[in-house]
């Protein structure tokens, strides 16, 4: 739905993921917007806890697309060769304000790719 709305915040998001964990890209915690789709949204997102995640924990994504993102703990699977993570994306002409999160545990090994703690695209 274009232009969607939310406030999240105060939660335990875990576990968007395969189990066991695999290389396929899927498993994104929270979605704002989406370029493919052609939809927007705006979503405060603050003081949340977002671990086990697949490919990653935030995304927003499309022009006309926005995010508050404050004060929440992104932790990654750490080093693994499964696939590259990134734990905040902002892209395709969505804009966001990053401020004060704890942002860990992000690293593609074998290197070849590189996993990121926040990944600014044609934002």
């Amino acid at each position: 739905h274009s232009g969607a709305g939310a406030s999240i915040h105060d939660n335990e998001i875990v576990d968007i993921r395969d189990e066991p964990m695999t290389g396929c890209q899927q498993g994104i915690a929270i979605v704002v917007g989406s370029a493919a789709l052609q939809t927007t949204g705006a979503a405060e997102i603050y003081d949340n806890v977002l671990t086990g995640y697949q490919k990653g924990a935030i995304a927003v994504s499309g022009a006309g697309s926005s995010a508050m993102i404050l004060g929440n703990e992104i932790v990654g699977a750490g080093p693994t060769t499964l696939l590259v993570q990134n734990g905040i994306q902002v892209a395709s002409g969505a804009t966001a304000t990053i401020t004060g999160n704890r942002v860990a545990g992000h690293s593609f090994t074998p290197f070849s790719l590189v996993s990121t703690g926040i990944l600014l695209f044609k934002a």
